[in-house]
């Protein structure tokens, strides 16, 4: 049982390493250990805790505040099923919340932050993931749930990565690296980046404020066009594809030459559906842009609209 629990621990963190990369987290530090100088507050058992683990850490430079570094703390969780109680999602989390507690008053975090004159930020992400082919929403699942009662205020967010989300973010960023040749992250307007002199538009960096929303915007370039690609983990549907063409809109701000809107699930016999919600859809300059797909490719869901 104690090796089998070694083998899954290796796997989640090696496919932890591999989405890590993917959403531009690299280069980043794996399996940390600091001291816990919250002993009593965060002791486990008996005892008083000692030390923390981090599985990985990452910082950058957000581009959707201005003047901020984010700190990514990262806890991989793999399971060969999924064991989705409420206590063991609370201890995942209220572990990953102490962690990060103890993070931001140790050496590492002083040593990092003094090569950068910039506010601070600490979040949290969980990979909680399964060997199985369980794409059931965990996330769904804890919803209605307060998983973080009782822990102190330490930290600005909590996202919690299962295995919907993760191979939502492997199947749609493989597939842009797959079509197109030159592509970044796209970073809208949030009113925090706005200043002219700093704004960055896009990058090669995922904010960890978007890993968990099920929607990534994409800026690419293809034969001499430019696109603006959005992905989403919902299937399609015409209240979606019309609520999805309405913010591309709003994100282009006209430098997009080609939209893309790319659902999970998509099939050709939808066409007819798509072009019903342009009709409705006043700007027939914009709507001639859009094309309507899925990241999930087959003979029967081609990408239709050009």
């Amino acid at each position: 049982m104690g090796e089998l629990s070694k083998t899954l621990g290796e796997l989640g963190e090696d496919k932890v390493s591999y989405l890590m990369n993917l959403v531009g987290w690299s280069p980043n530090s794996t399996n940390i250990s600091i001291e816990c100088v919250h002993q009593e507050a965060h002791k486990e058992g008996i005892g008083p805790r000692v030390t923390h683990g981090i599985d990985a850490l990452y910082r950058y430079e957000c581009p959707l505040i201005g003047n901020h570094l984010s700190f990514v703390v990262v806890s991989a969780k793999n399971q060969q099923k999924y064991s989705a109680k409420l206590s063991t999602a609370k201890k995942y989390t209220l572990e990953l919340i102490n962690t990060i507690s103890c993070f931001q008053e140790s050496n590492l975090r002083k040593s990092i932050s003094k090569e950068y004159k910039l506010n601070r930020k600490y979040s949290g992400v969980l990979f909680w993931l399964s060997d199985t082919e369980d794409d059931n929403s965990l996330i769904d699942k804890f919803a209605d749930e307060n998983i973080v009662a009782g822990a102190g205020n330490t930290f600005h967010s909590i996202s919690l990565v299962d295995n919907k989300k993760a191979n939502f973010l492997f199947n749609s960023i493989q597939f842009i690296k797959g079509e197109y040749s030159d592509y970044k992250f796209y970073y809208h307007n949030t009113g925090y980046n706005s200043s002219p002199s700093n704004r960055i538009t896009s990058g090669s960096i995922l904010p960890v404020e978007m890993i968990n929303t099920g929607l990534i915007a994409f800026k690419a370039s293809k034969n001499n066009l430019q696109y603006l690609i959005i992905a989403t983990i919902e299937d399609y549907s015409e209240e979606r594809v019309k609520r999805l063409i309405s913010l591309c809109q709003n994100l282009t701000d006209n430098w997009a030459e080609r939209v893309s809107i790319l659902f999970n699930s998509y099939s050709y016999l939808e066409n007819t559906s798509v072009d019903k919600v342009k009709l409705s859809i006043k700007d027939d300059d914009f709507t001639r842009k859009v094309g309507v797909g899925t990241f999930n490719q087959s003979l029967s869901n081609v990408e239709v609209g050009r």
